[in-house]
């Protein structure tokens, strides 16, 4: 039994410099393939030892996280509960700095921080892979949190991309809210109107893992590409104009992140991040954005005692 009172988490939010979406399967769900890449804009979770299962929430953003059963934290720690088959009870604190329902992955930080808490806290010793697994049950991404860096991703399989240098990346967020479940349906009903052909096994265009390789910003600013651009666009009346304001500041690329309404904006470096944000700022097109650094670890322990 472990001895630890306390274990503090971090895991990190992400940008999808790629998505393509499969043909529906009879229950609705699509298959994808993706290329995944964590940034440095962080949820860090706080456990400790207590009787039954408590959630507190801080946000350094706008929105609202649920504090009931449907939280991925909760779900998370219940999960691995049931199956270890022990009555562990922890207190446990949320802090997000991930922007809420924005397409960046969150949720599945959240998860991810849980599991890698609880399972210390807790003094289990469950395999990696079997960990992975059980937040895999949660939602796809939640490996994808725990391991970090570039990952190319097909059907819930995960392969790591190497890439080279770094990655800076400009998160551009502006106002209003999307409902990802609403966009995807609206893709959904595009391509049945214009009767685009959707494939049963998507793939990622090989440009855009060459060009991750290769440490090349232009390539991949080229290769930048979310089939659920469209259904965004026309869920939210400003997305397309901040995307189209970026290109013209001179971003190596920009994408609506997932089903948004974040949007990632690929720049050289820091400097050019600052001045493609002072253009966006300038034509009031964002509420706030945030400079980050791509391809940086996944979940890891901050302190435990």
């Amino acid at each position: 039994m472990s001895a630890l009172r306390r274990v503090v988490v971090r895991a990190p939010g992400r940008v999808t410099p790629y998505l393509a979406l499969g043909a529906a399967d009879e229950d609705g769900h699509h298959q994808r393939a993706t290329v995944l890449q964590a940034m440095d804009l962080e949820e860090t979770i706080t456990a400790e030892r207590a009787e039954g299962l408590h959630l507190e929430v801080d946000s350094e953003g706008p929105g609202e996280v649920p504090r009931d059963a449907t939280n991925l934290v909760l779900r998370a720690a219940a999960l691995l509960r049931e199956h270890s088959g022990e009555g562990h009870g922890a207190a446990l604190h949320l802090h997000t700095r991930v922007p809420i329902a924005a397409g960046l992955g969150g949720g599945s930080a959240d998860a991810a921080a849980t599991l890698v808490a609880l399972h210390r806290l807790w003094g289990l010793d469950l395999p990696v892979a079997d960990l992975r697994e059980l937040g895999r049950g949660l939602d796809a991404e939640v490996p994808f949190a725990m391991l970090g860096h570039t990952m190319h991703g097909h059907g819930g399989e995960l392969t790591t991309v190497l890439t080279h240098g770094h990655w800076t990346w400009l998160l551009a967020l502006p106002e209003g809210s999307l409902v990802a479940a609403e966009v995807l349906a609206r893709h959904d009903e595009i391509a049945a109107a214009v009767g685009r052909e959707i494939p049963e096994r998507p793939a990622v265009d090989e440009r855009v893992l060459q060009a991750l390789g290769a440490g090349d910003a232009q390539l991949l600013g080229q290769g930048l590409h979310n089939d659920l651009t469209s259904a965004a666009f026309a869920l939210h009346g400003g997305l397309e104009a901040l995307v189209e304001a970026a290109e013209q500041a001179g971003a190596a690329g920009a994408m609506v992140c997932g089903s948004g309404p974040a949007v990632a904006v690929l720049v050289e470096d820091s400097v050019h991040g600052q001045e493609v944000e002072a253009a966006l700022r300038g034509a009031d097109l964002v509420r706030e954005c945030h400079l980050l650094r791509g391809s940086v670890p996944g979940a890891a322990i901050l302190e435990e005692r």
